[in-house]
């Protein structure tokens, strides 16, 4: 046990005496520096410490409030502008779903302009959101001008979607004269065909696209006057017209009808709706009755004016003769011309005038008929039955939306309206009125079917007055959705298909959904700085992409999703669930 020696404490507390008297009498200089050499912090000479606030203790049982706190400087939030509104159709789950919210084009296909101008879609121009679009580049191409098959090409169409380097100098010399080129050419995927009968229309089926003189009749009333002079004077079946008639047929017919008038041409996938079968002898578009054939003047009539609204166009720019080669050839199809004579045309009376009282009994008859049945209550294509309907061929086939402003195909004028439901639509569900209407109620029914449109352009005094009398009538629906079981992929096909090149055996082949990325993106967001415009022309592999190439420039987990194993589904279909 430690025990301190007493007269060691003693001595050194005799030791701190002397010094605490000895530095007493010192200079302040000198105690501070004393001081200092033992002790931290000693106050110099001559501090005066700050006097102390008194504190107060409350007493007890008396409540003393907390002081107010300091207010907080005010920040103004800056404004965030709102996520901007989307269109619906980037929401599609798949082609079939987007297809339907597209426009259609008269031909039957998406109409991918009408689509942009419509605000259905809104693409990019870029990556970067903030780029602007480009704008259309008004100058029209003529080609072929004089001929049947004359050509305009639209660079405004093309210029929004497109930038010159993805069609120049590659696919075309910027050079008048330089690009000799035929449809087979475009067929095989060469020229326009680098595009069309891919991702954009096919050519096959949709002539009328590009070749002026088969979009509808000059204006000039030269169809008019040579269907006139058909009536009066046709033209008799000879071996040389017939012979005639099978060389136009291989040029002009060929390709959707089949050389031997079955209605499967080479074109016959991309068709809807389909080609006639000539073989039968079942025309749609008469003048006789229900069941029989057609008068030959039908069918000139056909070929000369076309059916708008289908792949079929109208060869109006084609001589006199030739057009009357053609019907003689095509009649050769079915031997029913040989074994039955077409019965005598309905008479068509004068059209009456127009009055309001005529629009009502016009309604009475579309109920009394059940075409609501079909054509909806207002006319626009929706009714209880349209989605089930099919031809004599077993094809879907919509009803006619009358609320659209769609040209009608046997032919827009009111006494084209009144053939058609008097001798009805053979080979389809439309039956013949002419038992069921008289004269007086069947004009009655044409003017209310034409009521329904639309009014585009000036407005005519009769035009007035139709407007004036529905005035009262509930708005017409919206068009009507595809038919169930028709084709969502004419003309244009929703996904590219790549080979099997896959590193790894057991991964499928890559889908690309190409229309998921067209209706966000531009063509020329990714073409042909991303990806060239050529069938295997891009070396693309899962390492390139994972680097940041091709797909890499969105999918890099920021602007779009990256690639991992979670996400190899949405490239690889067949992938999913192995």
């Amino acid at each position: 046990m430690f025990r301190p020696c007493p007269s060691r404490f003693a001595g050194g507390i005799a030791l701190f005496f002397v010094a605490s008297v000895a530095l007493a009498g010192c200079e302040p200089a000198l105690r501070y520096q004393l001081l200092t050499l033992v002790f931290d912090d000693v106050p110099p000479p001559g501090y005066v410490p700050p006097p102390r606030k008194p504190v107060r203790t409350p007493r007890a049982g008396v409540w003393t409030p907390a002081a107010p706190p300091e207010p907080e400087e005010e920040t103004e939030e800056p404004d965030i502008p709102p996520e901007p509104v989307r269109p619906a159709i980037e929401s599609a789950s798949d082609w079939t779903a987007a297809v339907a919210m597209l426009p259609r084009h008269m031909t039957g296909g998406p109409d991918w302009a009408k689509a942009l101008g419509d605000g259905v879609i809104e693409p990019r121009a870029a990556i970067d959101p903030l780029v602007a679009a480009p704008a259309a580049f008004p100058l029209n191409i003529a080609m072929n001008e004089g001929e049947p098959f004359a050509v305009t090409y639209p660079h405004a169409p093309h210029s929004i979607w497109l930038q010159c380097t993805n069609c120049h100098p590659e696919v075309f010399l910027p050079k008048r004269g330089a690009n000799d080129f035929e449809m087979a050419d475009i067929f095989e995927g060469r020229a326009c065909g680098v595009c069309h009968g891919k991702v954009a229309f096919a050519p096959e089926s949709n002539c009328i696209r590009c070749h002026d003189n088969l979009r509808a009749p000059p204006s000039s009333g030269v169809a008019e006057e040579e269907l006139a002079r058909a009536a009066t004077n046709p033209l008799r079946a000879t071996t040389a017209l017939l012979a005639r008639g099978k060389k136009a047929y291989g040029a002009y017919c060929s390709h959707c009808h089949g050389d031997s008038g079955d209605g499967l041409g080479p074109a016959a996938p991309d068709l809807d709706p389909q080609a006639r079968d000539f073989r039968q002898g079942t025309y749609k578009f008469r003048s006789t009755p229900a069941h029989s054939l057609p008068s030959d003047h039908d069918i000139f009539r056909t070929i000369t004016m076309g059916a708008p609204g289908t792949s079929m166009p109208a060869f109006a720019a084609l001589p006199y003769e030739e057009k009357w080669a053609l019907v003689h050839y095509i009649k050769s199809f079915s031997d029913r011309f040989d074994r039955e004579t077409p019965l005598e045309s309905i008479a068509i009376p004068p059209r009456p005038p127009m009055f309001p009282e005529l629009l009502e009994a016009g309604r009475q008859a579309y109920a009394k008929g059940g075409c609501a049945v079909c054509h909806g209550e207002h006319g626009g294509g929706d009714g209880a039955a349209g989605a089930t309907l099919k031809d004599s061929w077993g094809f879907p086939v919509r009803p006619f939306n009358f609320a659209s402003g769609e040209p009608i195909r046997s032919g827009a004028a009111p006494e084209d309206i009144y053939r058609a439901f008097m001798t009805g639509i053979a080979g389809s569900p439309m039956p013949a009125f002419e038992a069921a209407f008289t004269p007086d109620q069947a004009w009655a029914l044409v003017y209310y079917l034409q009521s329904l449109a639309p009014v585009v352009g000036p407005v005519q005094p009769a035009a007035i007055d139709i407007v004036m009398a529905v005035r009262e009538l509930p708005p017409p629906p919206p068009a009507a959705p595809p038919v169930s079981g028709a084709r969502p992929d004419l003309p244009v096909y929703g996904n590219i298909y790549f080979p099997a090149r896959a590193e790894v055996p057991e991964i499928a082949p890559a889908t690309f959904p190409h229309w998921k990325h067209r209706i966000r993106f531009r063509c020329l967001t990714c073409h042909p700085d991303i990806f060239p415009m050529s069938r295997d022309a891009t070396g693309i592999d899962m390492a390139a992409i994972s680097a940041g190439e091709f797909c890499g420039r969105c999918h890099d987990h920021n602007t779009a999703w990256g690639p991992t194993f979670d996400t190899c589904v949405k490239c690889h279909p067949a992938h999913e669930g192995t």
